[in-house]
């Protein structure tokens, strides 16, 4: 299958947001408090989808079923407010090379989840590649000098990293019923909404710094706005199995990009247990027929149980 050149410009751009991404809150953490910062992003990233929805329904469905409202905010208190709050917490401490290759193993977990509940099976590479992932995690964790010594930042980026594993295996049903933008955005907007609790222990904005907030505003309108529009439509070109391939472009992108503009060469430790996380995250990988089989399937089981105005398949997820 030959990718069109559209496809590859919104892959490398997803890539280079999402890796920018790490580089940001490195510098935004730094600026405000975890709380403020995931606050300006759930706001302006919010407000953003909700200008998409009111302008095409097509892009942004709203149409909601009652009966998903609470899948919504599992996925929302998952994947927004405790990913967010874990990975700005942990960035800290630990550099943005380090909570990206972190990050990387977020499939493979969501894939261990969703075998213990059922839902799917694992190959022998497979559970060989989460050994390895495992592995690969604990060398970039464990402080070298002492065996029983955690690295609390990477022990945060952990934390949400399993957190968000959460969000991909609850997200599925939800990206088969309204696309994989809608899924997004409703996933945010419930998250936004459990995050209003927290906004009253943001620092006061006579506090908030230039860099706090245009750290904010990026994460929210470019990484998460854009980058997430942006993984749709690679998505509904090539499929989930090879949009996901994009992954593995990200924290090598990170490490390098820290290396230049930071002067913060990967040490060791940090080779090592990043290039098993990688060769895990491989063996890990859906293969791409299966991939799209389970796509046509579910998303037909999908559209039998939605309303009639629903029936045309949402071009992001649209089987290829």
């Amino acid at each position: 299958m030959t990718v069109p050149t559209r496809v590859t410009l919104a892959a490398g751009g997803f890539a280079a947001l999402a890796a920018s991404a790490f580089l940001v809150i490195r510098v935004g953490a730094q600026e405000t408090t975890p709380i403020t910062l995931a606050g300006i992003r759930f706001v302006a990233a919010s407000a953003g989808f909700a200008v998409l929805a009111l302008l095409s329904r097509r892009l942004i469905r709203t149409d909601f079923r009652k009966r998903d409202i609470p899948l919504f905010l599992l996925t929302g208190a998952a994947g927004s407010v405790m990913y967010n709050l874990l990975l700005f917490k942990g960035q800290q401490t630990a550099s943005a090379g380090t909570a990206s290759l972190i990050q990387a193993t977020i499939p493979i977990w969501a894939s261990v989840m969703a075998v213990s509940i059922g839902k799917e099976r694992l190959s022998a590479a497979a559970w060989l590649g989460v050994v390895i992932a495992f592995l690969g995690t604990v060398i970039m964790t464990v402080d070298p000098g002492a065996l029983e010594t955690f690295d609390l930042g990477a022990a945060f980026v952990v934390a949400a990293a399993m957190s968000n594993a959460v969000y991909y295996v609850g997200v599925k049903p939800l990206v088969i019923r309204y696309g994989a933008l809608s899924a997004v955005a409703g996933t945010l907007w419930a998250g936004t909404f459990l995050f209003i609790p927290f906004m009253f222990y943001m620092e006061p904005i006579s506090r908030w710094t230039p860099a706090a907030i245009c750290s904010g505003l990026f994460l929210a309108l470019c990484a998460t706005l854009a980058g997430a529009s942006l993984f749709a439509y690679v998505i509904g070109k090539v499929g989930v199995a090879r949009a996901s391939t994009v992954v593995y472009l990200v924290a090598p992108l990170v490490v390098s990009l820290e290396w230049l503009l930071f002067g913060d060469a990967p040490g060791t430790e940090l080779l090592l247990g990043g290039t098993l996380t990688l060769t895990g995250l491989f063996l890990v990988r859906p293969r791409y027929k299966r991939d799209q089989k389970w796509l046509t399937q579910d998303y037909q089981e999908g559209l039998s149980t939605m309303p009639s105005k629903c029936v045309e398949p949402c071009p992001e997820t649209s089987p290829t």
